[in-house]
């Protein structure tokens, strides 16, 4: 899911031996997208060596993510909040993943001939990642696109795993 897609990617582009793969929405910025930050690892590795885990959190959602403030104003002292504080020292990770930029990498998606199936979820309300998805799906040689029942960025295991033994032809 999101930027763990482009770790799978990138594994696969690196000659993983992975026989198929399966993402949802890699978050690259493709047109329409809003343009990523500028010196996004540095910034992150800035927040990181002050020790700031919120910064990072706010930094991350409004800046890379495009949220607006109000909306981790309302996440804060949520059940989930403490969860995110505590993941924070992967976004760093993410964005090495992603590329500075998160620009669809075409060359690297060239040259992966796995099957691939690349999923975007009807409630995802940030227009450009299932544009992302399909975008990707399209740079591959043997890549797939659909479109699955789902909240926010995500998929139902139970579709994911239905639309996985469809594109397998079980």
């Amino acid at each position: 899911v999101s930027s763990g897609g482009a770790l799978v990617l990138r594994a696969l582009a690196a000659g993983a031996p992975i026989a198929t793969a399966s993402m949802v929405e890699p978050p690259y910025r493709v047109e329409g997208a809003p343009p990523g930050p500028e010196d996004y690892i540095g910034t992150l590795e800035r927040f990181e060596a002050a020790g700031d885990r919120e910064g990072i959190l706010r930094y991350f959602h409004t800046r890379a993510v495009g949220l607006p403030e109000e909306m981790i104003d309302g996440m804060k002292g949520s059940p989930m909040w403490d969860a995110l504080l505590a993941m924070t020292y992967t976004v760093r990770y993410d964005g090495l993943c992603m590329g500075e930029g998160s620009a669809l990498p075409t060359g690297m998606l060239a040259g992966i001939t796995a099957p691939v199936l690349v999923v975007s979820s009807t409630g995802t309300a940030i227009p450009f990642l299932p544009a992302a998805a399909r975008a990707v799906a399209e740079s591959l040689p043997n890549g797939s696109y659909r479109e699955l029942e789902g909240g926010f960025h995500e998929v139902p295991a139970e579709s994911m795993a239905t639309a996985i033994a469809e594109l397998a032809g079980t």
